[in-house]
């Protein structure tokens, strides 16, 4: 400013100061504006991130009648494997996944942040056709396994991430196996004889056909099926709605 013992008046300086004040005060009320919508458009609005094959498990079901419940609220639904779900909820493109998950895969900050409620214990079986010289076997070992000709789904499925997991820690090279574009088609080379696969039970009870077989594999490999969500994201009533649903409709179920 400029002083003297008449006026005070603003330096052009000042003045362009001023300009960018109120331009930055604007800004900072629109972007604030904006933030109060989105937030808005968010508590009527769930993103779901869900397992790949579930749609075949009838949990589609479950989906269907939540939304039923809230015809004005908007619930989105992406399938997916679980590596690519994860990374879903991590990068905030889905408020709530179901999934197949090693919480070992977890950092202990996500483990901390994270509502993780597994809701189906589960374990993966060699899958057999009936020309399989293991077809009238009951249990294999992890060793026979691995040897057989294997016909997987994608190399993100849950199957194979605790299936390779498994054998890594047995000590044994992963197998080369060959990698299918669905879970349909890894079973069609099963039935076709082709060779075997491998797969949690709740999977294969869906797809399996007759003339095939599931045989337990030894040691065990366990799986876990989990709803997850950000503890942050429960202030939002539709999400914390959702997760009490779905996990009392399995409670029931299982």
């Amino acid at each position: 400013m400029e002083r003297s013992t008449r006026s005070v008046k603003m330096t052009p300086i000042g003045l362009a100061c001023v300009r960018e004040a109120e331009t930055a005060v604007e800004a900072a009320d629109l972007i604030l504006e904006m933030t109060q919508e989105e937030s808005r458009r968010s508590s009527h609005r769930l993103n779901l991130g869900v397992l790949a094959v579930f749609p075949q498990l009838n949990l589609s079901s479950v989906i269907s009648e939540f939304q039923s419940m809230h015809l004005n609220e908007a619930i989105n639904v992406h399938f997916d494997w679980s590596v690519s779900l994860l990374d879903r909820l991590r990068r905030r493109k889905s408020d709530v996944i179901i999934t197949n998950i090693d919480i070992r895969d977890l950092t202990p900050g996500e483990i901390e942040t994270l509502d993780i409620h597994p809701f189906i214990q589960d374990r993966l079986y060699l899958i057999v056709g009936e020309r399989n010289p293991l077809y009238a076997r009951d249990t294999v070992e992890l060793r026979e396994a691995i040897a057989q000709k294997l016909f997987l789904p994608g190399r993100s499925s849950s199957a194979n991430l605790f299936f390779i997991k498994a054998v890594q820690e047995a000590g044994y090279a992963v197998p080369d196996f060959v990698e299918c574009p669905s879970i349909t088609s890894a079973f069609n080379f099963v039935g076709s004889g082709t060779g075997a696969s491998i797969m949690s039970s709740h999977v294969s009870q869906a797809y399996i056909k007759p003339g095939m077989k599931m045989i337990e594999i030894v040691p065990t490999i366990h799986t876990s099926t989990a709803l997850i969500t950000r503890k942050e994201l429960l202030k939002r009533p539709l999400v914390r709605e959702f997760r009490d649903y779905f996990l009392e409709r399995e409670l029931n179920e299982h």
